[in-house]
């Protein structure tokens, strides 16, 4: 699954949320740490358009992401980011493989509210 993820990804990015997003409404916007995949920026505008997109509610967090979309406006499957597999920790190390780098240990997995 990760290996199709990454084959298929239009861009694949470690992150950070600098602003939360509520929604459709208003976008997070992401600072990019580094780019593995796709034209390099310095930001996302993240739009959650379906209930299978990734939230992002939490300022501060770091993650490493499949981004679909583009240029202006992007968001972050669910499915594409194997976040509703059973073997999310296995797509995560596959996908670490195939990008060639492991995550740093402060990324945090999408979709959970961590304690501040």
């Amino acid at each position: 699954m990760a290996r199709k993820a990454f084959q298929s990804a239009q861009t694949i990015a470690d992150v950070e949320v600098i602003a939360v997003g509520n929604d459709i409404e208003n976008s997070a916007v992401l600072r990019a740490l580094k780019v593995w995949k796709g034209m390099p920026k310095n930001t996302f505008n993240i739009q959650v358009r379906t209930s299978c997109d990734i939230g992002f509610w939490q300022k501060g967090n770091r993650l490493r992401l499949i981004l679909i979309g583009g240029p202006k406006h992007y968001s972050a499957s669910q499915i594409s980011n194997g976040v509703l597999t059973d073997e999310g920790a296995v797509f995560n190390r596959e996908l670490d493989r195939l990008i060639g780098s492991n995550r740093p240990h402060d990324f945090r997995l999408p979709n959970i509210m961590y304690d501040p």
